[in-house]
């Protein structure tokens, strides 16, 4: 059987990554780009025919994204934070 140590393990594996490369030109450049797309979805967003619902739907579908991008990478971040807090906080009980 697994130790269920290891999922908390691997979040916080990944949490960590994440947070090392927001110091990276890779994660300024997708941040960049999420936001430029974002930007350009509201401003479609402002110009599209109010009656046509399939336009709109689509501009707020890619603003949507364009944000979420960011939000995944900082909710992976805590998450591997907090997984690591309980990993630090079984050794202190288990000794």
């Amino acid at each position: 059987m697994r130790d269920p140590r290891d999922a908390l393990m691997a979040e916080a594996r990944l949490g960590n990554e994440l947070e090392i490369a927001r110091d990276t030109a890779l994660y300024r450049y997708l941040v960049e780009m999420a936001r430029a797309e974002e930007a350009e979805a509201v401003q479609a967003l402002k110009a599209v025919d109010p009656t046509d619902a399939k336009a709109v739907a689509a501009a707020q579908v890619r603003a949507g994204i364009a944000d979420a991008v960011v939000g995944w990478i900082d909710e992976q971040i805590e998450r591997g934070r907090e997984a690591y807090r309980v990993l630090v906080a079984a050794e202190h009980i288990d000794g």
